[in-house]
C-alpha cells in the first residue's frame, strides 16, 4: 500500500522512497508554498505548545525559503535540544541558524547572533572540539557588560580544560576585575556570583580571601534559592549559575582540606541537580563529592559516586568530563590497591580522551596507566610506551608536566627494572607537599620502599 493510516487521523507512506519520489515530483515553487502552508497550520493548531513543535516549524519554514521564520524556529529548536542534552540535534539546528544569519537575505538582531554563536561554542566545548569552541566564543559579539563577562568566563574555562592555566587565569581575572570595578548591579548579580565563585579556587588569593569570594558568591545567589512553588521553577540559566556557584564553593573548601564544608556545598549542589534532573550537573556534583569521600578514605563510596558521574556525563555528551570521571573512578581502585579494576577504568578514560582534541589530562592518564600496568601485571614494556606517549603529548601541547605523576611514573618503572628510584620518589614527594592532590598520598604510599 502507498499509504497507511496512523494515529490521530494521520497518514504515512508505506516506504520512505515512495515519499521521496512523490515529494521530488512536486514543482519547487509549489513545494515551498506547501511548506509555508504547513508551517502556518502547525502554528495555528499547536498554538498552545509551540516550543514543542519548534523543530517541525524550523523545517517547514526553512524549506519554504522564509529565512526570518526559519531562523527563529531553528534557534528555538536548538535551544529545546540543548536543554535536554540532545547535542547532535542542537548542533545541527544552531549551525543552520548561523548559516541563515550569515545569508544576505536576513539580518537578525545582534542578541540573536550572540545566542547562536555562544550555544555553538558550548556544544563544541562539551564535545571536546576546543578550537571550534574558542572560534565561536571569540566571534560572538557581546552586547552588554554581562555578555562580555559571561564570554570571558567560558573562554577561560576552555583554556583551563586545555591545561593553559596562564591564559585561563588572565581571562578570568579580567572578568573579576569587571565585577569588582563596575559592581554586580552593572554586570548582573548572577553572572557576578559565577565569576567570583570560580575565582575563589583559581585566584591564588590565600585561604581567607578564597573563602570570602566563595561566601560572597553564595550570598549573591541566596535570594533566588528561597523555596519556590511549582509556578516559579528555576530557568535553565539560573540553575546553571546556582549549581556552578555551589560546585566552585565546594572546590574552594576542598582545596584547603576543609572536608565538612566542601561536602556541604557538594551535597547541596547534588540535591539541586537531582531536582532539576540535569545529567551534566549531577555528574559534576557526584564527581566532586566522590573526591571528598576518597580523601576521607571511603574508597567504596568514592567509586559509587564517580561511576554515577561517568554515566551522567556520558548521557549529557560531555566527553572531557566523562574522561575525567573514568580517571577518578580508576584512581579510586588504584588508591585501594585494586590495580586490575583501576587499569580497566583508566583504559576507558584513555579511549574517551583519544576521541577528542588532545589535552593535558590525557597525558596524565598515560602516566596513571604506567602505574597500573606495573602494579597489575608488571608489564614494563607497555608501561614504558605510555610514559613516552605522555611525554610526547605534553611536549606537543607545550605544557608543563605533571610534577607529581611524572616522577612517580618514572620511579615505578625504575623500581620494576631493579634500579634506584630514590631521586624520582623524592621529587614526587616534594611535589605532593607543595600542592593538594587527594589521590597522591594514597598512590605514593604504594611505591615507597617498605
Amino acid at each position: 500500500m502507498l499509504l497507511h493510516e496512523g494515529a490521530d487521523d494521520r497518514y504515512r507512506f508505506g516506504h520512505d522512497k515512495i515519499r521521496q519520489v512523490v515529494y521530488d515530483a512536486i514543482p519547487g515553487e509549489r513545494r515551498a508554498w506547501l511548506h509555508s502552508r504547513a508551517g502556518r497550520a502547525v502554528e495555528t493548531i499547536a498554538a498552545h505548545d509551540l516550543p514543542a513543535q519548534a523543530a517541525i516549524l524550523a523545517h517547514h519554514f526553512d524549506q519554504a525559503g522564509e529565512t526570518e521564520n526559519a531562523f527563529r524556529w531553528r534557534v528555538a529548536a536548538g535551544w529545546q535540544a540543548f536543554q535536554v542534552y540532545d547535542n547532535r540535534s542542537a548542533l545541527a539546528h544552531f549551525q543552520r541558524a548561523l548559516a541563515l544569519a550569515e545569508s544576505s537575505a536576513f539580518n537578525p538582531a545582534p542578541a540573536d547572533r550572540l545566542l547562536v554563536r555562544e550555544r555553538l561554542g558550548d556544544l563544541h566545548a562539551a564535545a571536546g572540539r576546543y578550537s571550534d569552541a574558542l572560534e565561536h566564543f571569540t566571534q560572538a559579539e557581546d552586547q552588554t557588560t554581562e555578555d562580555r563577562v559571561r564570554l570571558l568566563y567560558k573562554v577561560a574555562s576552555v583554556h583551563s580544560r586545555l591545561g593553559e592555566r596562564a591564559s585561563s587565569h588572565r581571562l578570568l581575572g579580567q572578568a573579576v576585575d569587571a565585577v569588582e570595578r563596575l559592581g554586580a548591579a552593572v554586570v548582573g548579580p548572577l553572572e557576578s556570583a559565577r565569576v567570583l565563585a570560580r575565582w575563589s579556587i583559581l585566584g591564588e588569593t590565600g585561604e581567607k580571601s578564597s573563602e570570602q569570594y566563595a561566601r560572597q558568591a553564595e550570598a549573591m545567589i541566596a535570594p533566588w534559592l528561597e523555596p519556590r512553588g511549582p509556578a516559579q521553577p528555576l530557568t535553565w540559566a539560573e540553575f546553571d549559575i546556582f549549581h556552578g556557584v555551589l560546585i566552585n564553593g565546594g572546590k574552594t573548601f576542598r582545596h584547603w582540606e576543609r572536608w565538612s564544608e566542601a561536602e556541604d556545598f557538594f551535597e547541596r549542589s547534588l540535591r539541586l541537580a537531582e531536582a532539576q534532573n540535569d545529567p551534566s550537573a549531577i555528574g559534576y556534583s557526584a564527581n566532586n563529592l566522590g573526591d571528598v569521600r576518597l580523601a576521607r578514605g571511603d574508597f567504596a563510596g568514592a567509586r559509587l559516586l564517580h561511576s554515577r558521574a561517568a554515566t551522567a556525563w556520558a548521557q549529557a555528551g560531555e566527553r572531557w568530563l566523562e574522561m575525567a570521571a573514568h580517571t577518578h573512578w580508576g584512581l579510586d581502585y588504584a588508591c585501594a590497591g585494586e590495580w586490575s579494576a583501576a587499569l580497566s577504568h583508566l583504559q576507558a578514560a584513555q579511549r574517551v580522551g583519544e576521541s577528542i582534541e588532545p589535552t593535558e589530562w590525557l597525558a596524565s592518564i598515560h602516566l596513571c596507566l604506567v602505574l597500573a600496568l606495573l602494579k597489575d601485571n608488571a608489564d614494563a614494556p607497555a608501561a614504558a610506551i605510555h610514559l613516552a606517549l605522555a611525554e610526547q603529548l605534553a611536549a606537543g601541547l607545550g605544557q608543563t608536566f605533571d610534577t607529581f605523576l611524572h616522577p612517580l611514573a618514572q620511579a615505578a618503572l625504575l623500581q620494576q627494572r631493579g634500579e634506584d628510584a630514590t631521586p624520582h620518589l623524592c621529587a614526587a614527594r616534594g611535589a605532593l607537599a607543595q600542592g593538594n592532590d587527594i589521590y597522591g598520598r594514597w598512590l605514593l604510599s604504594q611505591f615507597l620502599p617498605i
